[in-house]
């Protein structure tokens, strides 16, 4: 455990947002030049650019390179860009999702299967599908903005609808608790919405008698997916590069473990249990205190 005088997890996940993006820093790159896409085989001097280089992973498009940088699979790319009208509607998949590479949660995200936008749960044609990335692109001027177009990802039972996100929270290569977000349909004012379930477990699969925040109620518990040694491996592997704490999402697909994206900042530092504070605080202390 930490020390009396230590800062909690939800406290550094603040601080670290306060200093990667609201307080300008001498010796540091502004947030916009240090968020310019790159190319996985960049050299390392242009990934490792200053202090706070790793809030170039919270761009999704550099998140994908890194991890292919490190050998960590990803979904397939079918597109990514800002004019639609260059992009591959006439070959893609019955199945696909459109995301953007800025944003959190699920704004912007689109995942298409078979003509319905399964997050809204309604038939979206491919005009609507373009409306609703080009109004996003609009409402989002944002220099580094661009689309990306995926293939969806599957559980390993094969659900296509909303496959669970496996979180691992990862400590300069020490895994220490994996989250799976699960989703289940609920009434809620008059019309049924996704709500997120958080379980968490420990890396040799058992579960934690802890909520993460009040938002998050646990769900049913689940048996481990066939993969999780190769996701593990994965999340040390890239958790060793981003030397501090991180948290990185997978899918558990039937073809392994598939790179979700890398967040750096879970929920802001904000909404959790004293539990869950607790519970991933203390591995911050121990495996790297003194990382930001």
């Amino acid at each position: 455990m930490g020390r009396v005088s230590d800062p909690s997890y939800s406290e550094r996940i603040r601080r670290r947002h306060r200093l990667w993006w609201r307080e300008p820093t001498p010796g540091v790159h502004p947030p916009d030049a240090c968020f310019a896409a790159l190319d996985r085989d960049a050299p390392e001097s242009a990934w490792r650019c200053c202090p706070y280089w790793q809030r170039k992973l919270s761009n999704k498009w550099n998140s994908r390179e890194f991890a292919a940088r490190h050998d960590v699979p990803t979904p397939e790319l079918y597109w990514h860009g800002t004019d639609l009208d260059a992009a591959p509607w006439a070959d893609l998949p019955d199945s696909y999702v459109t995301r953007p590479n800025v944003g959190y949660s699920t704004h912007g995200i689109q995942v298409m299967v078979g003509g319905r936008e399964a997050l809204a749960r309604k038939r979206r044609s491919p005009d609507g599908v373009r409306r609703h990335m080009a109004d996003y692109l609009a409402r989002h001027a944002y220099e580094h903005l661009v689309y990306l177009l995926e293939a969806t990802m599957q559980d390993e039972d094969a659900a296509v609808t909303r496959p669970r996100n496996y979180r691992a929270h990862v400590y300069a290569g020490h895994v220490a608790v994996v989250q799976v977000n699960s989703y289940r349909l609920r009434w809620q004012r008059w019309r049924r919405r996704w709500k997120t379930c958080a379980n968490l477990y420990t890396p040799d699969w058992r579960p934690l008698d802890v909520t993460l925040a009040p938002a998050r109620p646990r769900g049913p518990l689940i048996t481990a997916p066939r993969c999780l040694d190769a996701m593990l491996d994965a999340a040390a592997r890239l958790g060793r590069e981003y030397g501090s704490y991180v948290a990185i999402d997978f899918y558990a697909t039937p073809d392994g473990p598939r790179l979700g994206e890398i967040t750096p900042t879970p929920r802001r530092g904000a909404g959790y249990t004293a539990e869950a504070d607790a519970l991933l605080g203390a591995p911050w202390h121990e495996h790297c205190p003194d990382a930001l």
